[in-house]
Protein backbone atom coordinates (compact mmCIF):
# COMPACT_ATOMS: atom_id res chain seq x y z
CA UNK A 1 0.00 0.00 0.00
CA UNK A 2 1.14 3.46 -0.94
CA UNK A 3 1.97 6.05 2.33
CA UNK A 4 -0.93 8.38 1.04
CA UNK A 5 -3.27 5.00 0.90
CA UNK A 6 -1.81 3.86 4.84
CA UNK A 7 -2.63 7.66 5.77
CA UNK A 8 -6.20 7.54 3.97
CA UNK A 9 -7.34 4.07 5.98
CA UNK A 10 -6.11 5.53 9.03
CA UNK A 11 -8.06 8.58 8.57
CA UNK A 12 -10.85 6.39 7.89
CA UNK A 13 -10.82 4.45 11.09
CA UNK A 14 -9.97 7.64 12.82
CA UNK A 15 -13.53 9.28 11.46
CA UNK A 16 -15.82 6.22 12.07
CA UNK A 17 -13.97 5.49 15.94
CA UNK A 18 -16.11 7.33 18.89
CA UNK A 19 -13.77 6.41 21.58
CA UNK A 20 -11.35 8.66 22.95
CA UNK A 21 -8.90 5.79 23.63
CA UNK A 22 -8.79 3.72 20.57
CA UNK A 23 -9.22 7.68 18.78
CA UNK A 24 -6.04 8.60 20.15
CA UNK A 25 -4.08 5.27 19.79
CA UNK A 26 -5.33 6.03 16.09
CA UNK A 27 -4.16 9.52 15.82
CA UNK A 28 -0.67 8.34 18.01
CA UNK A 29 0.18 5.60 15.07
CA UNK A 30 -1.09 8.04 12.30
CA UNK A 31 1.75 10.43 13.66
CA UNK A 32 4.34 7.69 13.40
CA UNK A 33 3.34 6.96 10.01
CA UNK A 34 4.06 10.76 9.08
CA UNK A 35 7.16 10.75 10.02
CA UNK A 36 7.82 7.81 7.87
CA UNK A 37 7.26 9.85 4.76
CA UNK A 38 9.03 8.44 1.49
CA UNK A 39 11.26 10.15 -0.89
CA UNK A 40 12.93 9.65 -3.89
CA UNK A 41 17.03 9.63 -2.96
CA UNK A 42 20.09 8.14 -4.48
CA UNK A 43 23.04 6.78 -2.68
CA UNK A 44 26.26 8.05 -2.50
CA UNK A 45 27.69 8.08 -5.86
CA UNK A 46 25.10 6.17 -7.93
CA UNK A 47 22.80 7.84 -9.96
CA UNK A 48 19.76 5.16 -9.79
CA UNK A 49 16.98 6.77 -7.48
CA UNK A 50 15.15 4.56 -4.81
CA UNK A 51 12.08 5.10 -2.71
CA UNK A 52 13.40 5.78 1.02
CA UNK A 53 11.64 6.59 4.28
CA UNK A 54 12.72 10.19 5.04
CA UNK A 55 13.13 9.22 9.13
CA UNK A 56 14.94 5.66 8.96
CA UNK A 57 18.78 5.27 8.74
CA UNK A 58 21.50 2.74 8.70
CA UNK A 59 24.93 3.09 9.42
CA UNK A 60 27.40 1.75 6.94
CA UNK A 61 31.09 0.11 8.33
CA UNK A 62 32.14 3.35 6.76
CA UNK A 63 30.65 5.28 9.64
CA UNK A 64 28.51 6.68 6.37
CA UNK A 65 24.67 6.30 6.47
CA UNK A 66 21.85 5.72 3.83
CA UNK A 67 18.35 6.21 4.11
CA UNK A 68 16.15 2.90 4.65
CA UNK A 69 14.21 1.87 1.45
CA UNK A 70 10.55 2.52 1.50
CA UNK A 71 8.14 0.85 3.27
CA UNK A 72 10.80 0.93 6.19
CA UNK A 73 10.47 -1.90 8.71
CA UNK A 74 7.79 0.35 10.79
CA UNK A 75 5.68 0.61 8.27
CA UNK A 76 6.36 -3.04 7.30
CA UNK A 77 4.96 -3.62 11.20
CA UNK A 78 1.99 -1.03 11.10
CA UNK A 79 0.51 -2.53 7.55
CA UNK A 80 0.96 -5.81 8.61
CA UNK A 81 -1.03 -5.09 12.05
CA UNK A 82 -3.79 -3.22 9.71
CA UNK A 83 -4.35 -6.49 6.95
Amino acid sequence: MTHDELLRHLDEKLSWENSTEVGAAYSALRAVVELHTPYKTKHFGERVEYLACYHCEQATVEGDAYQLPYPCPTIQAIEKELA
